[in-house]
């Protein structure tokens, strides 16, 4: 999420935030290679946490499998957001006005961009078909 201002004055910051929300989908869904790190790197920030009740939670990714399952996009771009956003309008909680308001400011178009960056580099192709393989695999 980000203003429009930022988007305006900043393109570049987006974009470089975005190819790195993508990359790190890439990163977590490489198993069994980032899973210790990944663990650890969750523990860290568990127990540093503020919250007591933060450092008693289940790591989210309990098993190499289980991170490998998580629903990262290869392209970063959001999946299921309308079906979210007609959710909240049934359940009352959000006005149908305010869910088109919300569907219309998705940029898309910035993803797509740095998702097609990322997919041209050279440097960048073993990641992107590692994460093919897995998109096929599982099916998302």
């Amino acid at each position: 999420m980000a203003t429009q201002e930022l988007i305006d004055e900043r393109p570049d910051w987006v974009s470089a935030f975005v190819k790195g929300m993508i990359r790190s989908y890439w990163f977590v869904r490489t198993m069994p290679d980032n899973f210790v790190y990944l663990s650890n790197l969750e523990r860290r920030m568990r127990n540093a946490s503020f919250d007591p009740e933060e450092r008693t939670i289940v790591l989210s990714c309990r098993t190499p499998d289980h991170c490998e399952e998580m629903p990262f996009p290869i392209d970063g771009m959001p999946s299921g957001f309308e079906n979210y956003l007609q959710e909240w309008v049934d359940l009352g909680e959000l006005d149908q006005t305010d869910a088109e308001c919300l569907q219309q400011s998705l940029r898309l178009d910035i993803t797509r961009a740095a998702y097609e960056d990322l997919a041209s580099r050279p440097e960048l192709q073993e990641q992107i078909a590692r994460a093919k393989e897995v998109v096929e695999r599982i099916g998302f």
